[in-house]
């Protein structure tokens, strides 16, 4: 039974894995159930956190400052699929269409189809981590590397349980329902602990600032959309990662 309860483990890390990032995986597995997967949400972050680390080991002493920045943030969308970086496009487009009715707004994001909207929120997500990141050197900026992915997965977790109903995507089976409160816990734990590892006291008050944004945003989209679509999952991701450079810009470790 142990090694049954052990592999159940490693199947839901993988599908956490599966389901963000595009990372060669020595499995694929089939996510039904996104919920119990949430948990390891923060670990996968803290996988691609230490990938972008050594990207910037590795080529931080080769390339200009500013080329340095742009190629971690690339690298993270990268990794990703640029799925965080989508979410914010449509979850735009869902939110600010307030003229549309909320069915037409729903069919919108699902359809993937970026509006001016969409794009104008997502170049100013990627001019604030830009600017953020940059303004960060040597040691902070290593350590908000690794853990701007990290929080970035926990806002997901943070949405997904403050706005649990996420819709089935059109041919997937991905679902979430009702609130995941063991897994919240963990994921905010794992968050946590990491947060305060990194950065110290400045990491925790990262993890409260993303906590609250992201309550926020899930909440908007409650209210606007009555259910949390697949993107709107990916925009509080984006969102996080955002709110997350800017405070360890302003309260550097």
């Amino acid at each position: 039974m142990c090694f049954e309860g052990s592999d159940a483990v490693f199947q839901d890390f993988w599908a956490a894995m599966s389901y963000l990032t595009r990372l060669p995986l020595p499995v694929k597995p089939h996510i039904q159930d996104l919920g119990r997967t949430l948990v390891f949400f923060p670990l996968v972050g803290l996988v691609v956190g230490g990938v972008l680390a050594g990207v910037h080991w590795l080529l931080g002493g080769v390339l200009p400052p500013e080329l340095m920045v742009a190629v971690i943030l690339a690298l993270s969308s990268g990794i990703t699929g640029a799925n965080l970086l989508t979410g914010a496009v449509l979850g735009a487009e869902g939110l600010m269409s307030s003229e549309r009715s909320r069915e037409d707004r729903l069919r919108a994001m699902r359809s993937g189809r970026a509006g001016p909207t969409g794009v104008v929120w997502m170049a100013l997500l990627i001019l604030v981590q830009f600017a953020a990141l940059g303004s960060l050197h040597a040691v902070p900026q290593v350590h908000a590397i690794v853990l701007f992915p990290v929080l970035g997965r926990y806002a997901m977790v943070q949405a997904a349980y403050h706005a649990p109903y996420l819709s089935p995507e059109p041919g997937g089976l991905t679902v979430l329902t009702g609130r995941r409160g063991a897994e919240w816990t963990g994921a905010a734990l794992v968050s946590l602990l990491l947060a305060l590892s990194f950065a110290g006291l400045p990491g925790a008050v990262d993890f409260l600032a993303v906590a609250l944004s992201t309550w926020l945003l899930a909440a908007r989209f409650n209210r606007a959309l009555g259910s949390l679509p697949g993107p709107a999952l990916m925009a509080a991701g984006a969102v996080g990662e955002t709110v997350a450079l800017m405070l360890m810009a302003v309260v550097p470790a």
